[in-house]
């Protein structure tokens, strides 16, 4: 007799425990349903709602808007106006839903459409999580799942977003900015961040450590071995010790394949060989710097002022 009193015991302890679980779980799959149901045609946006599906077309979630002028995914923007080279983002990349849990919104008026936050949405669980003054990627992508940010107060930081976010670099910088290489599968590199903290420009890893040394004049561009900096008028080129690696200041500077572009101040063009220490291509007379670019075709860079070829120089 006294088994059975325990057993019941038992039993009444489980539905106490379990049965509002299986009431909610079966209320979620009827909701869940009728929300299937309202819209059969499986449209992202419908009715002032936004509807998440995964890659086997099944209903996650969904997002109630506040406003019906501009309800959708959050468009990549890059709106510094700091000197950095960063990669090119299209004002029509928006960003996708993340790991089937996550997506990145703006839900705003066309008016504010240029200012408006980045809602981070928690899609499986209907939540929002925090509210940005900007958020990007790039439009590809940057490797680790990682994306910059800057929050309320105007300092930027580095989020993880997998099945979960994590902050992985505080929000404790002015200006946080990744350079335009890239890994084989397309995505930004991320092993070394610029950032600018109170007027100074140094690089950092994924993992907060600084990696070069300090920089007064802005970080223009920077690769696995060297930085290019400018305050405005000349650049320089130095190692990430912060030394000189090419003896003098120069117009314009930039990293091409594995050559640097070089214009001095007598606006001579050439290109120079960092590894072997010398100069790579014959030197030109350059009127206008808006009029130079290259093409890689093949095993060899193409260089072009304006539409006149002036050189093909081997590449490796």
């Amino acid at each position: 007799m006294q088994h059975k009193k325990i057993a019941l015991i038992v039993i009444i302890v489980l539905l106490v425990l379990f049965l509002p679980l299986s009431i909610f779980a079966t209320t979620m799959h009827f909701l869940r349903t009728a929300e299937g149901k309202e819209n059969e045609g499986h449209e992202f946006y419908l009715n002032g709602k936004l509807y998440f599906y995964d890659e086997q077309d099944n209903l996650i979630g969904n997002y109630i808007c506040e406003n019906t002028d501009y309800c959708d995914y959050a468009v990549s923007r890059n709106s510094t106006t700091y000197p950095l080279i960063e990669p090119k983002t299209k004002a029509s990349d928006k960003q996708t839903l993340i790991q089937d849990h996550y997506a990145l919104l703006m839900d705003t008026t066309t008016m504010n459409l240029l200012n408006a936050e980045v809602i981070l949405y928690d899609v499986v669980n209907g939540t929002i999580l925090e509210r940005y003054k900007e958020i990007k990627n790039y439009g590809v992508g940057i490797e680790n799942h990682y994306y910059i940010a800057k929050n309320s107060e105007d300092l930027w930081g580095v989020l993880e977003i997998t099945n979960e976010v994590k902050e992985v670099i505080p929000f404790s910088y002015d200006y946080i900015g990744l350079a335009d290489l890239k890994n084989e599968a397309g995505e930004i590199k991320a092993d070394s961040f610029a950032v600018l903290k109170e007027n100074t420009w140094y690089l950092i890893d994924a993992e907060n450590n600084k990696v070069s040394a300090d920089f007064t004049d802005s970080i223009i561009n920077y690769n696995e071995q060297y930085v290019i900096t400018s305050n405005g008028t000349n650049m320089n080129l130095l190692n990430y010790q912060g030394s000189n690696r090419l003896y003098g200041t120069y117009t314009y500077l930039d990293f091409w394949e594995q050559f640097v572009a070089i214009v001095d101040n007598n606006s001579i063009f050439y290109l120079y060989d960092l590894e072997n220490n010398q100069e790579a291509s014959a030197t030109h007379t350059l009127t206008n710097i808006e009029d130079l670019s290259y093409k890689v075709d093949g095993k060899y860079l193409r260089i072009y002022f304006g539409d006149e070829l002036v050189e093909n120089v081997a590449i490796q």
